[in-house]
């Protein structure tokens, strides 16, 4: 309860400051409720004429549509690949993938200003739209590790009825993978949304910035007005709240799991992962000599025919060696 009133506390200051004046937003003690109310603040946001937010909403918007649907393409075929195909150093090109989580955006960013500048592409939307089409490393992480999760036998079938690669990705991969492109579409949506430095980067044009470079116009040289401000965010977060409400089911199946833990596996199956991660960590920290361990285990656990039951810590302990 404590931390969710942490977490929406600033919410509520915000909305609150947006009806008041900005006189009332800096008194202490401070005023909570605003007495009066100033309607005016979202006039003022949205009815000035040198700030047009229709065109920074659709021009937010055209960037939306075309990131969040490069992304998604490029992710989900790049995706399948590491997931399933077969290929010399797949593993290793998969590890350079997970090693550019590492590279702060700042290292490319002046390469990437150049290559734009001399393709001509400054002051348009394409820097910002063509490299979603060459796939983004946390999305292809996130798929990949879905994809994963789906038996091999449903393409197997499709293989068998005459299907090719990118049939099996259309009619089964996708539709069985719904919940995480929910979330890498709702993680892309917000973060186009708020995305203020690559905007102001690439586009010179007022007509062509975004949602969020017309709100940092309400940050004057010399003052703010923070009831206006404020009643800006309050609008401009709207659609956010939205779009996480309608998709928060689809979002949370969309985290995947490892598949050697997938809760949907049969209990024979979730007791050969306890043994197998047993086993790991047994050979882990005590190597060869984990075997006479691992051995006594068994015949304590009361295995029969052969067949091998699940490794119980509390047997373990006594029969490590050194104890």
């Amino acid at each position: 309860m404590v931390l969710s009133f942490l977490f929406l506390f600033p919410f509520f200051w915000m909305i609150t400051s947006s009806l008041k004046s900005d006189t009332q937003i800096f008194l202490w003690p401070p005023q909570w409720i605003p007495n009066p109310i100033h309607w005016d603040n979202y006039a003022a946001a949205f009815a000035n004429p040198q700030l047009p937010f229709l065109t920074f909403f659709k021009n937010t918007m055209i960037l939306e549509v075309g990131i969040i649907g490069g992304k998604l393409i490029s992710c989900v075929l790049i995706a399948y690949g590491f997931a399933r195909l077969n290929a010399p150093g797949k593993n290793f090109w998969f590890g350079v993938l997970l090693a550019t989580f590492m590279i702060p955006s700042a290292v490319t960013m002046i390469p990437q200003y150049i290559l734009f500048n001399y393709l001509g592409w400054v002051n348009t939307f394409l820097p910002l739209i063509v490299p979603a089409f060459f796939g983004e490393s946390y999305a292809i992480f996130l798929m990949r590790q879905f994809f994963l999760t789906i038996p091999r036998e449903l393409e197997e079938a499709a293989l068998m009825d005459g299907a090719n690669t990118y049939q099996i990705i259309r009619h089964i991969i996708v539709p069985l993978s719904t919940p995480i492109l929910a979330v890498i579409t709702v993680l892309s949506f917000k973060d186009i949304w708020n995305n203020f430095f690559q905007p102001l980067l690439y586009l010179n044009d007022r007509t062509k910035y975004t949602l969020s470079i017309g709100l940092a116009y309400f940050n004057g040289q010399y003052t703010v007005h923070m009831g206006v401000l404020m009643a800006a965010s309050v609008v401009l977060m709207l659609p956010l709240v939205i779009v996480f409400f309608f998709a928060q089911k689809a979002f949370v199946e969309g985290i995947p799991l490892p598949v050697s833990l997938d809760v949907n596996r049969s209990l024979d199956s979730r007791k050969e992962v306890c043994n197998e991660i047993t086993r790991r960590l047994l050979s882990l920290l005590f190597g060869e000599r984990s075997r006479r361990c691992l051995d006594r285990v068994h015949r304590l656990d009361g295995t029969r025919q052969g067949q091998r039951g699940p490794l119980r810590l509390v047997q373990i302990r006594p029969l490590l060696p050194g104890r």
